[in-house]
């Protein structure tokens, strides 16, 4: 074959498959079931940068983004390690290309033998969980990984090196895996092994011809591209055993009991200015020691949350705080993985982002009204204590309140509000709905709290039929938790 020829039928592959995956795109975007994540990772940058920047330019621009995280910047170093993808996570209809995605820090650090193996594993684990996740909430994830041998990425890298005009496309990071290749070749091989999940498998592509790497890519991500939602969930007995272990009595010892606790006007106004110039302190402390804080605050209608939130406020430096009010979500918001909006969220250093309710209402009010499948929110306590188990582990603090008051309590209050002009907007039909399924969201409350109550984030029960013995409660509360965090810092 002439190369004319040759050149005339690659050119015709790649109209084809410019058709075949315009079209599969365009009615991927119109059904808006799934989203997709195509990651591309390998040895040679240079080939994943061609070869993504390829595909996307074969596709519509619209709802396709695509991401390299190479580099480390100041806002992904404050928050979780994840969280910088979190924030990228394509919503349903639309298509995200990764180059390297989670898979580039764990390629390299054991192939540079830097990291110990039981932090190799904690590090795949998470990536399983996370893609699990993706999975389970209808993303398609097309994984390519492309190989090439030692001599012929000696021979690439010294041909860009020879010309002028392409001496800049080598890195130092492909000149040092060339020099490591075959600890990189093991470090591959072990990669793809452990993390070829029957949901999000490996293809590998063969790049030591750049056109014949460039159509196998993409004909193989337009072969696996479907249109309709990915089926993937979880069997009965995976999701009964990925339910977390309940903490033993947690629920009945406070949730039932002694919620007469009162505090007169007089003790109240001592007690709250005294743990008020505590918090202010540690506020600070907390800001100097670049250390964060979640807090969350659920319960019953009326039961005094936005009330709790606004006295412990006083404490706080106004720059420095965001008071986060969760609502239905919006029309976008659906779009994506129900944690997304609260990925949105996470504090950096020095910062407390608190939660008027929280992504716990997966397990309360969308497993009431139907909003969520038993499977959607029977698997969320395990995926709601990974979320707090990576914030924790950078370094963030995650203090949670349930106010429980009793039902008649909770009817005085509803009644106050009706009366007075000027709390009226905050009583409403589906307020007085809620109540008469009063039981259902005792017994949702009871599991959540039976199964996200962890060590290091268990859930603080607050007696609150006395309005100041709670937000003293609280306050107190508060104190004590982040006091133990900053000693922690310290040792």
């Amino acid at each position: 074959m002439t190369q004319s020829s040759y050149t005339t039928k690659y050119k015709k592959e790649i109209s084809l498959l410019r058709e075949k995956l315009f079209d599969k795109q365009r009615q991927f975007r119109e059904k808006k079931t799934s989203s997709l994540l195509l990651i591309i990772g390998g040895f040679d940058g240079i080939a994943k940068h061609d070869t993504a920047n390829s595909i996307a330019n074969w596709m519509d621009p619209r709802g396709l983004s695509t991401y390299d995280f190479g580099g480390i910047t100041n806002s992904e170093s404050e928050r979780p390690e994840f969280w910088k993808y979190w924030q990228t996570l394509p919503a349903k209809g639309e298509i995200g290309i990764y180059l390297g995605a989670w898979y580039d820090r764990p390629f390299s650090e054991q192939a540079y033998n830097i990291v110990d193996f039981k932090r190799y594993q904690r590090y795949l684990s998470r990536i399983e969980v996370l893609e699990k996740q993706l999975a389970l909430d209808h993303t398609i994830i097309i994984k390519l990984w492309i190989s090439i041998s030692k001599s012929e990425q000696e021979q690439r890298l010294h041909n860009l090196k020879e010309d002028p005009l392409t001496r800049w496309r080598v890195s130092e990071i492909e000149e040092k895996q060339t020099l490591y290749y075959e600890q990189f070749k093991t470090s591959s091989d072990l990669l793809l092994e452990r993390t070829n999940y029957p949901y999000a498998k490996w293809h590998l592509i063969e790049g030591s011809n750049a056109k014949f790497r460039t159509i196998t890519a993409a004909q193989t991500f337009e072969n696996l591209f479907p249109v309709q939602q990915n089926k993937f969930s979880l069997s009965k007995k995976e999701l009964t055993s990925s339910l977390p272990k309940k903490k033993k009595n947690i629920y009945a010892t406070g949730m039932h009991l002694g919620l007469e606790n009162y505090l007169d006007k007089s003790s109240y106004k001592q007690e709250i200015e005294i743990y008020r110039g505590r918090l202010h302190e540690l506020s600070i402390q907390m800001i100097q020691k670049n250390l964060s804080a979640v807090i969350v605050f659920e319960g019953v209608d009326a039961a005094g949350k936005g009330g709790a939130i606004q006295r412990m406020l006083v404490a706080f430096d106004a720059p420095h705080y965001r008071v986060v009010p969760i609502a239905k979500p919006t029309e976008n918001e659906n779009r994506y993985h129900y944690l997304w909006r609260f990925w949105q969220h996470v504090p950096s250093k020095g910062m407390i982002t608190i939660f008027d309710r929280s992504y716990y209402g997966r397990v309360l009010v969308e497993r009431i009204e139907g909003f969520a499948t038993t499977e959607e929110w029977n698997r969320a306590y395990s995926e709601i204590n990974d979320f707090e188990e990576q914030l924790l582990e950078s370094n963030t603090a995650v203090i949670k309140f349930w106010i429980q008051i009793s039902k008649d309590e909770q009817l005085k209050r509803f009644r106050a509000r009706q009366n007075n002009p000027h709390k009226n907007w905050k009583i409403n039909k589906e307020d007085w709905r809620n109540r008469e399924k009063w039981e259902q969201y005792e017994e949702a409350a009871e599991k959540m709290i039976d199964f996200t109550s962890t060590d290091s984030a268990p859930w603080t029960i607050v007696k609150g039929n006395d309005k100041r013995f709670a937000r003293v409660k609280v306050i107190k509360t508060v104190c004590e938790k982040l006091g133990r965090i900053l000693n922690q810092a310290n040792v």
